[in-house]
C-alpha cells in the first residue's frame, strides 16, 4: 500500500515512483528524525500542494490568456509564483508562512477560475468550488497549532466561499461561458473525482497524525513510569572557560524510533499533563547528582538550572511540593535553579509571582529563559523575584553582524547588571559572538561553541578535565587575546 503519511519512512513504492515520493518528502533519514511528526506531514502536504497549484494554475493561465482575459491570466500567473514560493519556503522549512500562502493562493485561484471559466448554465451547475472542500480540510490540519482566530477563521472563510459559489450565478457579473456544456460536464467529472481523492488523502494524513500522537503519548507515559528518560546537561561557561553552571535537558530514546526530538515530545507531554511526572524525574536526577558532587572540587561549585513549565507550577498537587523534591541543603547553597519562560506569566501573573516568592524563600534561584521574546515586559524585572536572565539565542545568532540584535542584547545585559541579575547568553556558536557579548559586559555563555548537551556521566568527566587543566573550553580567539 502507498504510504503518503510518514515522511520519515522509506517509501513503499515501485522503483520508478520512489524519486517522486522522495522529492515530496524533501527529507533524508536524519532530518526526518529531527522533525516532529506533524511538521513532517505538513512538509509533505505543502510540497504536494505547491506542485498541484503549479500544475493547475499554469494551463488555466494560458487558457485565460488565449480567451483574452488578461486579469484572470494575471491572477493565475501570481498563483504560479505563489506555488513556486511555497515550494521554496518548504525547502527552507518556513512551514507556517508556506501554509498560509498555500491556502490563500488556492482560495483566490479557485474563486477566480469558478467565476470566469466555470459559469453555471441552466443545464449544468458549477463544480470548481468542490476544490474548496479539501482546501478547508487542509486548512484545519495545517493551522491546528495557530491561534483560535486563524485556526477557525480561515476554514470558515473557505467554506463560506464554497457556499457563495454554489448559490450564486455569475451571469450578473457579465461573465459568459467559455466552454461548452459537454466540456464542462467532463470537467465536472474530473473535478469531482479529484476533490474526492484530495479529501481522502487529507483525512488519511490527519488520521495518521492522531494515531501517531496517541501512540507517542502512550509510549512516553510508559517511559516516564519505567524511568527510561535521560537527563543531559549543557555547560554554562565563564569568560575564562570554566564551567560555572549547566542547564538540565530532558531526552527520550524510543525503543524503536531512537532519540525523539524534544520539539516533538515536550509539547505532547505538556498537553497531556505527563510533563509533571517527567519534570519531577529530571529534578530528582539533578538533585541526586548535585548531592553526589558535594565535596568534589571540580563539581561542587556548579549550579544546575531545571526547566519548569506552567503545568508543573499549576499541577493538581500544590506547587510547593515541587520544591519539596529539592533537599534543603541544595536550596540553601543556591546550587539549584528553576528556569521559567515568559509564557508562564500570561495567565495569572500574581499567582506565579506568589509561587516564585515561595520557591525563592527556600533558597531556590529563579532564571527567566528566552528574555526579549514573546511576552516580554519590563514589569517582570521589577515585580518578579529573579536571579538570572537568559538572552534568547535569536539575538545571539546574528552577532556581531546584526546591529539591532546587538542593541537588544546590550540592553538586556545592562538591565540585568543594573538590577543585580546574572546574565547568560544562550545559543553561542562562534567566537565572534563571545567577543561581542564580552564587550557588552555579559560573562556567562551557553552553546555549541563550548559543548553540546551531554549525559550526566559525560558532563562529570568533562568538568573534571576542565578543572584539572586537561581540557580548555575557551574559544580559540579568546585564548589568543
Amino acid at each position: 500500500m502507498l504510504d503518503l503519511t510518514s515522511a520519515g519512512s522509506a517509501p513503499r513504492l515501485p522503483g520508478l515512483l520512489s524519486p517522486v515520493l522522495s522529492w515530496l518528502h524533501g527529507l533524508d533519514a536524519q532530518e526526518a528524525r529531527a522533525l516532529p511528526s506533524f511538521d513532517r506531514r505538513r512538509l509533505l502536504l505543502l510540497r504536494l500542494g505547491g506542485a498541484l497549484m503549479l500544475v493547475n494554475a499554469l494551463p488555466w493561465g494560458l487558457f485565460f490568456w488565449a480567451h483574452r482575459l488578461p486579469l484572470a491570466s494575471a491572477v493565475d500567473a501570481l498563483v504560479c509564483l505563489a506555488a513556486l514560493s511555497v515550494l521554496g519556503m518548504a525547502r527552507l522549512r518556513l512551514l507556517r508562512v508556506a501554509s498560509l500562502l498555500l491556502l490563500l493562493s488556492c482560495l483566490l485561484s479557485v474563486i477566480v477560475q469558478a467565476l470566469m471559466a466555470d459559469v453555471p448554465t441552466p443545464g449544468l451547475p458549477r463544480t470548481l468550488q468542490l476544490f474548496l472542500l479539501p482546501l478547508a480540510v487542509l486548512a484545519t490540519f495545517l493551522l491546528q497549532n495557530e491561534g483560535r482566530g486563524l485556526r477557525a477563521g480561515l476554514p470558515i472563510l473557505i467554506l463560506s466561499a464554497f457556499a457563495l459559489l454554489v448559490t450564486t450565478s455569475t451571469a450578473r457579473f457579465g461573465f459568459s461561458p467559455l466552454m461548452s456544456d459537454e466540456q464542462r460536464h467532463l470537467g465536472g467529472i474530473v473535478n469531482g473525482v479529484a476533490t474526492s481523492i484530495m479529501i481522502f488523502l487529507c483525512l488519511r494524513v490527519m488520521l495518521n497524525e492522531a494515531r501517531e500522537s496517541s501512540a507517542l503519548e502512550r509510549d512516553f507515559a510508559h517511559a516516564v513510569a519505567a524511568g527510561e528518560l535521560e537527563v543531559y546537561l549543557q555547560p554554562q561557561c565563564s569568560s575564562d572557560g570554566h564551567i560555572v553552571g549547566a542547564e538540565a535537558l530532558m531526552r527520550w530514546r524510543h525503543p524503536q524510533r531512537g532519540y525523539i526530538s524534544p520539539a516533538e515530545f515536550i509539547p505532547m507531554a505538556e498537553q497531556s499533563g505527563l510533563i509533571v511526572p517527567a519534570g519531577e524525574f529530571v529534578l530528582k536526577q539533578v538533585c541526586s547528582a548535585l548531592e553526589r558532587w558535594t565535596g568534589d572540587p571540580a563539581l561542587e561549585g556548579i549550579a544546575v538550572a531545571v526547566n519548569v513549565s506552567a503545568a508543573q507550577l499549576f499541577a493538581a498537587t500544590p506547587a510547593h511540593q515541587l520544591s519539596d523534591l529539592v533537599p534543603g541543603s541544595l536550596g540553601r547553597s543556591g546550587r539549584i535553579k528553576f528556569e521559567l519562560t515568559e509564557s508562564i506569566f500570561v495567565n495569572d501573573f500574581s499567582a506565579v509571582r506568589e509561587l516564585m516568592e515561595g520557591l525563592r524563600g527556600q533558597g531556590i534561584r529563579i532564571s527567566l529563559d528566552d528574555f526579549g521574546t514573546g511576552f516580554s515586559s519590563l514589569s517582570y524585572l521589577k515585580k518578579l523575584p529573579l536571579d538570572q536572565l537568559k538572552i534568547d539565542q535569536a539575538f545571539v545568532r546574528d552577532l556581531p553582524e546584526d546591529e539591532r540584535s546587538g542593541k537588544i542584547a546590550l540592553t538586556i545585559v545592562q538591565l540585568g547588571k543594573d538590577l543585580g541579575f546574572e546574565v547568560v547568553a544562550e545559543g553561542v556558536e562562534k567566537a565572534a559572538q563571545v567577543e561581542a557579548l564580552l564587550a557588552m559586559g555579559c560573562g556567562i555563555f551557553q552553546g555549541f561553541l563550548y559543548s553540546r548537551p551531554v549525559p550526566l556521566a559525560e558532563f562529570e568527566r568533562l568538568a573534571a578535565d576542565v578543572h584539572a587543566g586537561r581540557l580548555s573550553l575557551m574559544p580559540r580567539a579568546a585564548q589568543v587575546a
